[in-house]
């Protein structure tokens, strides 16, 4: 427990969190104000941050869906049976594309599976069309007959996560909470959702700011964009990644909203024409939205050490087609569908006279689309293969979003495909300077598109039923519904087989049902290095240390490589550690000298294993441990006589507290504690 801000990290003993963790203190104080214990808390924080998510995509779906704008007010107070019918429906929908759904990696997999079963040796890399395909079927035929695919354990819910080739992460919702790592993107998803809440509240609002207006009718205004500045502004040191997407699409919604419909006091700059004054007063307001953000939680800004700072030009493999096509397959046919329908009912509702208002800028347009094509040719060439589809959905959006009379609702769900698509058309062009290859970027910015599209899906879906039912022609409705049906039950079938794959995973068939994440520990066996090691006599100690140790003393224990059985004891009794897992602490300190934690993971090691006590101790002064473990992983990896030292020297430089078969704890005597 930290008692000071920024906390102290647990991995890094002396040394405070430089990280975007507030995510943590949000779950944390609500579990310290309940009085749950932490191993229990984190399985009712996962699904708590997966019912406000579903909630908060519910609302937004909910309420995008209105008949129009002449009787949007009458509506909302009294709306009919219909529209009643179609929000709640929308408002399924988008909790369900958004939560639940998955990508179409599934499919891939019973895909390749049924090709691995069919070829020779089940090797298909480099396989010719109909090569593919005649496997294909054969390992269907197989499958049928009782051969099994050949996918382990822990491959159905982890590899649709990386639908793109190499080291990126297309991680979506419902892998991440079926993963059940609390991370910072975990977190902040019900935040998003609620900046995203706030954009549609501000579009919908009344921006009345005549003379003749209330004291609270005008205080409404700053509260409204402060409290909008307070919901991005927190996203900052929650997960940092989602500040600049969320406060851009922000300031642009608020922006559109104040000018269109403000209603400004006469005397307020009365000389000058109607535009101008409402770009002045709009511009205000979105500086003091952008204020707000900076401002708040300025504490956390002041004190965060930006480890990696800047982009740069991504020149390494793209993503192909095909594998873009399994992460967006079914937004995109949703989208697409709802575009075609769209333009359709504009062209028909346009006569063909109004074709002559734009031949005074058909000059503009034909440079406009030049460029647009040459743009287009260039992404081509620099091996950027979803550059056309991408291009021409951001541009056919575009054209949409001015159509005339279009509801403000189609027009924010428009500016929300578009920005999706950008986002991912961005991580193809540029990568987060420092970072693995382009893993992180790819997987921050595929995360906020992926809320983006989905929700556009969502409500796509249900914008466009009304047509397919009514209007179009049989055949067409017949074939566009197969293929949906195919593509949702793709997305579909991975929270299906997610889940169930998840559930089989596990450390130890014995562990008992329940809220306790600690109790697997007590029938789990991890092997090291072909050692097993009985993970329920850490269990005992961490248990003791919860019980009877005292604030935050720092302890030493075996450093491993990530994900791994190491840092168990920092892990789970929250106490800082001389060093924890040294990639993260690289990421997190990068603007640092990295010999700090370069010489805590070599003098970890050289601590267990010297046979002088002098540099035991030293050691033990440096870094002011406390605590000593001396368990199976540190008899492990540092075996030889160095160990000897601790029962040598135990009652002189340090005491036993603690022993459980092979594991066994030390206190630091405070005469060698400190100088």
């Amino acid at each position: 427990e930290s008692t000071t801000f920024p906390p102290y990290d647990p991995w890094y003993s002396g040394g405070y969190i430089n990280y975007y963790y507030y995510g943590y203190v949000i779950v944390g104080v609500l579990v310290k104000w309940l009085g749950i214990a932490p191993a229990v808390a984190y399985n009712l924080i996962l699904p708590t941050l997966f019912a406000l998510t579903g909630i908060g995509a519910f609302s937004i779906g909910w309420n995008l869906i209105s008949p129009g704008k002449k009787q949007l007010t009458e509506e909302l107070e009294n709306p009919p049976p219909a529209i009643g019918k179609q929000r709640t429906f929308a408002g399924i929908a988008s909790a369900l594309a958004v939560l639940v759904a998955g990508n179409l990696g599934t499919l891939r997999m019973f895909s390749q599976g049924f090709k691995r079963l069919g070829a020779p040796n089940g090797i298909i890399d480099e396989a010719g069309v109909f090569e593919s395909i005649a496997w294909f079927f054969t390992g269907l035929v197989r499958f049928f007959t009782g051969s099994k695919l050949p996918f382990g354990y822990g491959e159905w819910y982890w590899n649709p996560s990386r639908a793109i080739p190499g080291d990126v992460i297309t991680e979506f919702p419902f892998f991440t909470f079926t993963y059940a790592d609390l991370h910072a993107h975990m977190i902040a998803l019900p935040i998003t959702i609620l900046a995203l809440g706030w954009a549609l509240a501000v579009l919908l609002r009344k921006w009345d700011m005549r003379s003749d207006r209330t004291w609270r009718e005008w205080l409404g205004v700053p509260v409204t964009i402060l409290f909008g500045a307070f919901i991005i502004a927190t996203l900052r040191p929650t997960n940092t990644w989602d500040l600049p997407t969320y406060m851009l699409f922000g300031g642009i919604v608020l922006f559109y909203s104040s000018y269109r419909k403000i209603h400004l006091p006469v005397r307020f700059l009365h000389r000058l024409p109607e535009w101008m004054r409402k770009t002045i007063f709009s511009t205000i307001l979105v500086a003091l939205m952008v204020a707000g953000v900076m401002l708040f939680y300025l504490p956390f800004t002041e004190k965060f050490g930006q480890a990696y700072g800047s982009i740069t030009a991504w020149k390494d493999s793209h993503s192909p087609l095909g594998s873009y096509l399994v992460h967006w397959g079914w937004q995109l046919f949703l989208i697409i569908s709802w575009f075609i329908w769209e333009t359709r009912e504009w062209l028909a509702a346009t006569p063909a006279s109004a074709v002559h208002k734009i031949k005074p800028y058909l000059g503009y347009i034909q440079v406009v689309g030049l460029l647009f094509l040459l743009v287009l040719i260039l992404l081509t060439l620099m091996g950027i293969s979803i550059g056309w589809l991408v291009g021409i959905l951001g541009v056919w959006a575009a054209i949409l979003l001015f159509r005339p009379n279009q509801a403000d609702s189609k027009r924010l769900v428009l500016f929300m495909v578009g920005t999706g698509l950008a986002l991912t058309l961005f991580v193809e062009l540029f990568a987060l300077e420092g970072d693995i290859g382009r893993m992180n970027t790819v997987f921050k910015f595929y995360y906020q598109a992926w809320t983006l599209l989905s929700l556009s899906a969502a409500v796509a879906l249900i914008w466009t039923l009304p047509a397919v039912n009514s209007a179009w022609r049989r055949g067409t409705a017949n074939l566009w519904q197969v293929v949906l049906i195919f593509l949702l039950f793709g997305a579909f079938l991975y929270p299906v087989l997610a889940s169930a794959d998840k559930v089989r995973d596990r450390m130890s068939d014995s562990a008992p049902d329940g809220l306790d994440g600690d109790a697997f520990m007590q029938t789990s066996y991890y092997n090291d290095q072909g050692v097993d090691m009985d993970l329920n006599q850490d269990y005992q100690a961490i248990e003791w240390m919860r019980r009877n140790v005292q604030g935050s003393p720092v302890i030493v224990e075996a450093n491993t490589v990530e994900y791994r059985w190491g840092n168990r004891y920092t892990i789970y009794t929250g106490l800082p550690g001389v060093l924890g897992w040294n990639w993260h602490q690289r990421q997190q300190r990068g603007f640092l000298s990295y010999n700090g934690i370069a010489n805590r993971l070599n003098e970890i090691p050289g601590f267990y294993m010297t046979e002088s006590v002098e540099d035991a101790l030293s050691f033990l002064r440096k870094y002011n441990v406390k605590y000593i473990v001396v368990g199976q992983l540190e008899r492990l990896y540092y075996s030889g006589a160095g160990l000897n030292k601790f029962e040598q020297f135990n009652g002189l430089h340090w005491r036993e507290v603690f022993r459980y078969e092979d594991t066994v704890i030390y206190e630091v005597l405070d005469k060698n504690a400190s100088e």
